[in-house]
């Protein structure tokens, strides 16, 4: 047998996590294969799921599965064994912690089927160099995958945002919002740079030009001024949301209900208690 191209891979207790691939320095494409191998596991329920970080186990493998299945909609963490030996630590080259909503990919029995794979590699093929490997094994059910803190205020402010007029028309950017919100509990002082980005002004202006768009007045063309003004105005958005999370959350019923989140909620009450002692109060008077 010859060995062409490898992958390793961490087992979760939701499923199967894909790091990045090594070749023996042969450059073909291998993403179909690959595509073939994550339908089979899935298909089969040999794993619950497949979790595919950005641009792994190589960019044209993820842009070959991207193209099938999208971005996973909401950050869920992820939980696994990390220690496997009585008598030595565990080693790991990377140790993922969640599913990064807009950004990787999960692969799970619903989503699978929109994975087209090329005849010669189809089980059913009698070309398929995987038709003699015989699939014996139970299947396997993985833990559910469980929204993280900041998807869920994410999806808060999204509610919000639908029922304000103005704020309304910029539910498109619920990626970067996703993004701001994560780095915000993370590193409590942060910047809305990718809000920045995600609202360009010129493909903004440009879809609004459209004949389509013309008579809706909800989608209004932008000035810079406008475009710093909504940006304050969603950042502000974000701060309440978490503000009012915070004053509206029994923390006994949390951790009972959701264990995950209330470590995360008060993680950021901490960090942010460090960075700006004086304004703690206003955020929190009985978390």
């Amino acid at each position: 047998d010859l060995e062409v191209e490898s992958v390793e891979v961490l087992f979760l207790d939701q499923g199967l996590y894909i790091f990045k691939s090594y070749t023996d320095g042969q450059n073909r494409d291998t993403s179909t294969v690959w595509g073939s191998i994550i339908k089979e596991l899935i298909e089969k329920s040999i794993v619950p799921s497949i979790i595919i970080s950005h641009n792994m186990p190589n960019p044209t493998t993820f842009s070959y599965i991207r193209n099938h299945v999208s971005t996973a909609q909401a950050t869920t963490r992820l939980t696994y064994v990390t220690d496997f030996f009585e008598d030595s630590p565990s080693y790991f080259d990377h140790k993922p912690e969640k599913v990064n909503g807009g950004r990787d990919v999960l692969v799970v029995k619903e989503n699978v089927i929109s994975i087209d794979i090329p005849q010669f590699l189809r089980r059913n093929s009698s070309l398929s160099t995987f038709s003699n490997i015989p699939f014996n094994l139970e299947p396997v059910s993985g833990v559910e995958l469980k929204e993280d803190l900041a998807t869920t205020i994410r999806d808060m402010m999204i509610s919000k945002m639908m029922v304000n007029e103005e704020l309304s028309p910029f539910v498109l950017l619920g990626k970067a919002l996703l993004e701001y919100i994560t780095d915000l509990l993370e590193n409590i002082n942060t910047d809305p740079s990718g809000i920045d980005i995600a609202l360009n002004l010129d493909k903004w202006n440009k879809s609004r030009s459209s004949k389509k768009q013309k008579a809706n007045k909800q989608l209004p063309k932008l000035s810079k001024e406008d475009k710093q003004r909504i940006i304050k105005m969603l950042t502000d958005l974000c701060r309440l949301t978490i503000q009012e999370l915070i004053q509206e959350t029994d923390a006994d019923a949390l951790y009972q209900a959701n264990p995950e989140h209330f470590y995360e909620l008060r993680s950021f009450l901490e960090k942010f208690s460090k960075t700006n002692p004086s304004d703690t109060d206003n955020w929190s008077q009985e978390a």
